[in-house]
């Protein structure tokens, strides 16, 4: 299993730091560190798999 951080997880989604937090519970996040720190590992397969349906959605509008 290949992790990523809060950081990484954002740049593969297309969003912010923030948002990665807020949703961390649908990705399946594991907290790290102290509630200072908003600190979380992500699989990778799981948020290039949220990444995936992010883009169909959006790409769907257009």
């Amino acid at each position: 299993m290949d992790f990523v951080n809060t950081k990484e997880a954002a740049a593969i989604i297309g969003v912010n730091d923030r948002r990665v937090r807020l949703i961390a519970a649908q990705l399946g996040g594991i907290k790290i560190g102290s509630a200072q720190n908003h600190g979380y590992v992500f699989d990778r397969d799981a948020v290039e798999a949220y990444a995936a349906k992010r883009r169909k959605r959006i790409d769907s509008r257009v």
